[in-house]
């Protein structure tokens, strides 16, 4: 899956893991790395990530999700599964990829929480789903499409069992894309234009609200829509970010290493997560 250069690996201790290259000055390492981390502290299952370099290119090494007796099963597979017409090619662009059909295909029976997981408030794998909605909302992840969820599947059971994979692929976030000029126009705040309250509401989803609808939600409008779904599943991840204090979030951007990122960088990524994380918290309020 993917188009980026990236090998797998084996290190000593025989567990494997996957590099992908950074293209460069694209941001694609510390931003993997960044959300990896947030999603560990918000106690979000997670491919674990590390910043890596091979040869003298900069990277990511993320440890394998699977094993001998867990495949991946990726969500267009799911959904096709369940309606043969659904577009599975199609990453992009796919507005039958909608946040009712992904939540339904997750509540059928075989599915259930991520392996390892335990939580009295947090029951199904669509409870632990909205958690990685938060995650992609907090850190205006934009690029949630069908093949970016998941669920493993277990060879060895007699009955068809399945568990909702970790989160994974995070890297297009965090404003990872943009130069450190624009950034620091946004962060200067003069133009009402280019603020960084204007970046974060243009930023889309790949999620729809309807398959009639031309264009996907904002991160933070599909993460709203499965609420609305699992409320108290969205209650609870709002609690947890609650009680996540900005400056928790704000160090761990603080611990990437100034040979991978740029200052303009560092600070963008903190204001992007201080702005989002404002957006959702305010949803607690709107609770009726």
């Amino acid at each position: 899956m993917g188009t980026k250069r990236k090998f797998w690996c084996e290190a000593d201790d025989g567990r494997s893991y996957l590099f992908k290259y950074a293209r460069i000055g694209t941001g694609e390492n510390w931003s993997e790395k960044i959300a990896a981390e947030v999603a560990g502290v918000l106690g979000i299952p997670h491919a674990e990530v590390d910043l890596a370099i091979c040869e003298g290119h900069p990277g990511t090494l993320t440890l394998a999700i699977t094993d001998g007796q867990l495949t991946l099963t990726h969500g267009n597979e799911l959904l096709q599964e369940r309606r043969p017409e659904y577009p599975a090619r199609i990453a992009y662009g796919a507005s039958e990829h909608t946040v009712t059909c992904v939540l339904d295909a997750l509540r059928q029976g075989f599915i259930h929480p991520p392996e390892g997981t335990t939580s009295t408030a947090l029951i199904t794998a669509v409870d632990w789903f909205l958690g990685y909605l938060m995650l992609d909302a907090l850190i205006g992840n934009t690029d949630r499409h069908h093949e970016n969820w998941a669920v493993l599947v277990r060879s060895d059971h007699r009955d068809r069992y399945a568990a909702l994979a970790p989160s994974y692929d995070h890297a297009s976030s965090l404003g990872r894309e943009l130069k450190d000029e624009e950034r620091r126009a946004r962060l200067d705040g003069r133009d009402r234009r280019r603020t960084i309250e204007a970046y974060c509401k243009k930023a889309r989803s790949a999620l729809y609200r309807d398959s009639q609808e031309t264009a996907p939600m904002s991160p933070v409008d599909a993460f709203r829509e499965a609420t609305r779904h699992a409320q108290p599943a969205g209650r609870h991840w709002l609690d947890r970010l609650g009680a996540t204090e900005h400056a928790t979030l704000s160090c761990i951007v603080d611990r990437i290493p100034s040979q991978c990122i740029s200052e303009p960088a560092r600070q963008f990524a903190i204001a992007v997560m201080a702005t989002n994380r404002r957006a959702l918290l305010s949803l607690q309020e709107a609770r009726p």
